[in-house]
């Protein structure tokens, strides 16, 4: 994996509202499954590795078929809002996967045309609210495909290619549709393209100030539950940025906050009052309160918390009371579970994955 994603990060909205807080409560136990699915791509592997998800403890339990092949380095993993398919984008294939989801048993199973070709290292895909469209960001091709879902789940390319900066990873739709945001990771480049989404036509167009500044090699974005506030961790600054986003969709800088080494990945519990960054190189996790009136990040006590090797994504349940970290490095996931004061604690011994694990996609209920 050349880069460490959020969206599920992403992912659509629909699906962060798992890994970035945007979700609802879980409900009653009579109307709940006792088990929930969870999805995390093998980039070393080319596979995506397949879990039951145990709604009391949280705890990890490897399907009966544990994994499903992708092509070459699966990047992440988006699933529609139905939790009826799942994409995978490939980065050497230059292809996406598709599956359908087995609603009893939480398998993938290859759809009819299995794959479908984007442009050049597809490193994300994100798909709209409404799971009506999917969007590819091309490291490669510095530019985003998009893709209309059929009623089967297969993707047919729709419109023009749009363009971005360089290596955009992305993009990050906002809960309501109606505004989309695309990370330029490279040094040369380091911002965000900022754009307006049709709510008909899927169609992309640049918001009148078309970028934004963050520091340097920025990774991914996410936004709070309340949409009021982006936050972009920056790799080789040390830093996460944070703006204010504006009710015409531009985002206005704050300042930044400071955190371990090299951070890659980012996740905001369901309340918006604590956000976590992975430190890849410091092998911990960064944790903060946030500010709901002015946006601003500050330590929590203790400041980290140790992950494994090399962590990358960062995943929050629904609930907000477990997250999930994926070691890149460490081939493997840890669970936390996340105090009243938003202190994250190590819970259990890291699950083993196979080569290279992305993040943690879990799929909507």
């Amino acid at each position: 994996m050349k880069k460490y994603l959020i969206y599920p990060i992403l992912a659509s909205i629909s699906t962060l509202l798992i890994a970035c807080g945007g979700g609802s409560s879980s409900t009653s136990s009579t109307s709940t499954p006792t088990t929930q699915f969870g999805y995390i791509p093998n980039a070393g592997s080319n596979t995506v590795s397949m879990y039951g998800i145990n709604n009391t403890t949280g705890v990890l339990t490897p399907l009966s078929t544990a994994t499903v092949a992708t092509e070459k380095n699966p990047q992440m993993l988006a699933i529609n809002p139905a939790s009826t398919f799942a994409y995978v984008p490939n980065f050497t294939s230059n292809s996406v996967s598709m599956y359908s989801i087995s609603s009893a048993t939480g398998m993938l199973t290859p759809l009819t045309t299995p794959t479908i070709v984007t442009g050049t290292n597809p490193n994300s895909i994100t798909i709209n609210p409404a799971g009506t469209f999917a969007y590819v960001s091309n490291e490669g091709s510095d530019n985003i495909l998009m893709y209309a879902i059929g009623s089967n789940g297969i993707l047919t390319l729709s419109g023009a290619p749009v363009v971005a900066g360089l290596d955009p990873q992305g993009p990050i739709i906002n809960a309501a549709g109606t505004y989309a945001y695309v990370v330029n990771n490279s040094i040369l480049s380091s911002t965000v393209s900022m754009f307006a989404v049709n709510s008909t036509t899927g169609v992309l167009t640049p918001l009148a100030t078309p970028t934004v500044a963050t520091g340097t090699s920025p990774q991914t974005l996410t936004i709070n539950p309340a949409g009021t506030f982006a936050y972009v961790p920056n790799q080789s600054d040390n830093t996460v940025s944070i703006y204010r986003i504006g009710s015409n969709g531009i985002l206005t800088s704050l300042g930044t906050a400071s955190t371990g080494s090299e951070p890659v990945g980012i996740a905001i519990n369901p309340a918006g009052t604590f956000a976590y960054v992975t430190n890849n190189a410091g092998n911990t996790v960064s944790m903060y309160a946030i500010n709901s009136t002015t946006g601003m990040l500050t330590s929590l006590a203790p400041s980290t918390v140790a992950a494994g090797g090399a962590p990358g994504g960062i995943t929050i349940n629904a609930a907000g009371t477990l997250a999930y970290v994926a070691n890149y490095g460490g081939n493997s996931v840890s669970m936390f579970t996340i105090g009243s004061n938003g202190v994250l604690t190590a819970s259990g011994t890291a699950v083993p994955t196979q080569n290279n694990p992305t993040i943690l996609t879990i799929a909507p209920r």
